[in-house]
């Protein structure tokens, strides 16, 4: 039996860190956007948009209906963002990175930690990350769904994008530092049009065949939910013990 593909949106509004490529070190997104927080964003138009979030720059897509168009909305959000930036200046999507405690302190949003209120399906706790001079880089992954959603549902729907996403994912981003505070799997926001899935880093951005993977992976998903596949937090974090003891 052929599994009915059930229509959904997908959107991310990643962070990644920019560096000097003359001294290797990270540079603070407000030395390019300083008036542009969480706020105040700079729009280019039809969805795209670019801020500062605390020294890191974040970008944010329009919602897309298929893969081509959220692999087209990613370059070219991207494309947009170079432009602002001068060419000596280096993108880096890796999970974490390491400022100075002067740097953090001196520039404008170094020390604001921006995230709204969201939820963890395994009630797992997270330490604060404000005790470490590491600033972390998410791969959020926004979803649109066809139908309304219960609490239910939505705990129904991030054990299973856990199960294909977060499980995998561990053996993909070798990054350790940002899972400790927010790469925690099971951690969603709920949204107007769905919910928004926080447990991946944005190592996924680094490349084309990834952003492939994340995009066929939460298809699965939104369609194993429709069929009724439950997973359960067993099935998730045993996984999980599993390939950190590999």
């Amino acid at each position: 039996e052929i599994m009915k593909k059930q229509k959904f949106t997908i959107g991310t509004d990643p962070e990644f860190f920019l560096q000097s490529q003359e001294t290797q070190e990270f540079v603070p997104a407000s030395m390019f956007f300083l008036e542009h927080n969480k706020d105040n964003p700079k729009d280019f138009g039809g969805g795209f948009g670019v801020l500062r979030d605390n020294v890191m720059v974040e970008f944010n897509v329009p919602p897309a209906n298929s893969k081509d168009e959220f692999i087209a909305n990613i370059y070219q959000g991207i494309d947009l963002i170079r432009r602002e930036i001068p060419e000596n200046i280096d993108f880096k999507f890796q999970a974490s990175a390491e400022f100075s405690k002067e740097d953090l302190k001196n520039y404008a949003g170094g020390l604001e930690f921006g995230c709204s209120e969201y939820f963890n399906v395994y009630n797992i706790a997270i330490p604060n990350p404000k005790r470490t001079n590491t600033r972390f880089a998410g791969g959020h992954i926004h979803v649109g769904m066809p139908t309304k959603m219960t609490d239910e549902d939505l705990e129904r729907v991030v054990k299973i994008f856990d199960y294909n996403l977060a499980v995998p994912s561990f053996e993909m981003d070798k990054d350790e530092e940002r899972r400790k505070y927010y790469g925690t799997p099971g951690c969603f926001r709920i949204t107007p049009y769905g919910f928004e899935y926080r447990s991946l880093s944005n190592f996924w951005l680094a490349g084309g065949d990834l952003i492939n993977w994340v995009y066929d992976q939460v298809e699965l998903s939104v369609n194993q939910f429709y069929e009724g596949v439950v997973i359960s937090a067993e099935q998730v974090l045993q996984s999980i013990e599993l390939k950190e003891q590999v």
